[in-house]
């Protein structure tokens, strides 16, 4: 692993302000230090360290993250005259190493992740807190840095990824996808116990950015961290058993999911609920990724489509066609589509938040799981919840006939309930084996010929140089 410096934690004021509740003495937020970590961790400095960590992960799902994935997922085109790399090289050709898009979304991951790792090693340093809210915020940045390690996964797939990166000076293998996906769910597991070590009256004693505290849910207590630890864990399981086949894995993400979701009975408030990312306009702040008037739909996004689905709405027309040539090879791209949230005709797109982990995608996630369990009944269930209360339709579902008409179903729901919120539509279409030229022909989400359907990125040019080369997985 290459060497990185400890996450940049440039809170702002929308986090910074939420951090304390008086002028603290804290490390230099612009350049910190592992020695930041070192000595008394306080209260006062715990919460700006934790909500660096925090800032650090919004960072990461920044705009190339989310236009990357979501235009490999067949959701989005970025269209700018000035910069076709965004679609010259995720649609018309393979992600080189050391090109924009093959070199990105990697080395920020693995910033806050060395943040994740030095709060960690502080954390028997902190004479400010019990031994069980110890316990609850140890649990805590461990689900942060599993849930980081799974989102760098979801990008190299394959490829393979570094895990035990804890020491900055040594090389970690490299792991391929089983093996890191059993190293990182070790990581996640740690942190449940952690978790479960703490009191149910336990809350995190720091204040957190408000999308940790109120959007979504009050993520400083135990009993909700302990739902999104579950989550994160049943999302990697989904993953795991549907690429094995393996009905007994399904049933542990079942369980994880279950305890992440909370409830049979689930309301359209409850879908909402799970932590967010939240934006401002304030000085030294972040406005949403997506507020973006180059981000375009694929015109597959409203083709597909039901007439009644509520969720159209978030496809909007009134724009009239938009055309862009790619001067390089002649070839054009042409939509008439936007993403509503992406409107920069609507100021309040700017600060629009951003779901993390929703119990809408828990559900259908779980409805995925079921059908790897041989559940037919259950998926069906769980897919007509967010038909019905997403969708608007008064119609259920019939019980799902077999596997694939479950799958179609799932990943219609999800594409338009997820719909650019992140990489969860190219991870599904990969993990199903749909991504290539028939389930998309060429036209109708892409008009290169020489089309790649692309599965993952490559490691990046600075971390194949550091290893000399050999980025093999093991």
């Amino acid at each position: 692993m290459i060497k990185h410096k400890i996450a940049p934690i440039v809170a702002g004021l929308a986090l910074l302000g939420a951090a304390c509740d008086r002028t603290p003495t804290v490390p230099n937020l612009n350049n910190p230090s592992v020695d930041d970590y070192s000595g008394s961790l306080t209260n006062d400095k715990l919460g700006v360290l934790l909500v660096g960590v925090l800032s650090q992960q919004r960072t990461e799902v920044g705009q190339r993250y989310l236009s990357f994935t979501t235009t490999l997922g067949r959701d989005v085109w970025r269209m700018d005259a000035s910069e076709p790399r965004y679609l010259t090289e995720t649609l018309e050709s393979t992600p080189a190493r050391g090109g924009f898009v093959g070199g990105g979304i990697f080395t920020d991951f693995y910033v806050g992740i060395r943040a994740e790792n030095n709060l960690l090693a502080a954390m028997n340093n902190t004479p400010d807190l019990t031994a069980t809210q110890r316990s609850l915020v140890k649990g805590f940045v461990e689900t942060l840095k599993g849930h980081d390690l799974y989102r760098v996964l979801e990008t190299r797939d394959t490829v393979g990824i570094p895990v035990a990166v804890e020491d900055p000076n040594t090389l970690a293998p490299i792991l391929c996808k089983p093996n890191a996906f059993a190293a990182i769910m070790t990581i996640v597991n740690q942190g449940y116990t952690d978790l479960q070590a703490a009191a149910a009256a336990d809350t995190i004693p720091v204040r957190l950015p408000s999308g940790w505290t109120t959007l979504g849910g009050d993520y400083r207590k135990q009993p909700n961290l302990i739902k999104y630890n579950r989550g994160v864990a049943g999302k990697i399981l989904t993953y795991q058993a549907i690429a094995g086949n393996d009905a007994a894995i399904a049933g542990q993400a079942i369980a994880a999911l279950n305890l992440a979701i909370g409830g049979d009975t689930v309301t359209a408030a409850d879908l909402r609920k799970g932590p967010y990312f939240q934006y401002s306009t304030a000085s030294g702040e972040s406005i949403s990724p997506l507020f973006d008037n180059k981000l375009h739909l694929n015109p597959h996004v409203a083709d597909s489509v039901i007439a009644t689905d509520l969720r159209r709405a978030k496809i909007d027309s009134s724009a009239g066609p938009t055309g862009y040539a790619q001067s390089t090879d002649g070839y054009n791209f042409q939509t008439k589509y936007d993403y509503l949230y992406s409107k920069v005709n609507d100021p309040t797109n700017q600060t629009r938040a951003l779901r993390i982990l929703s119990t809408e995608e828990l559900i259908l996630l779980r409805a995925q799981a079921q059908v790897v369990a041989g559940d037919l009944v259950a998926a069906t269930r769980d897919v007509n919840i967010v038909h019905r209360l997403s969708g608007g339709f008064a119609i259920a579902l019939p019980t799902f006939a077999n596997a694939t008409a479950a799958r179609n179903a799932i990943l219609y729901e999800k594409r338009y309930s997820l719909l650019s919120e992140g990489p969860q539509r190219w991870v599904d279409l990969r993990a199903y084996g749909l991504l290539n030229s028939t389930s998309f022909p060429l036209g109708n989400s892409s008009p290169y010929a020489s089309d790649p359907f692309t599965k993952a990125f490559p490691i990046p040019q600075a971390e194949f140089d550091a290893r000399g080369g050999n980025v093999s997985c093991q």
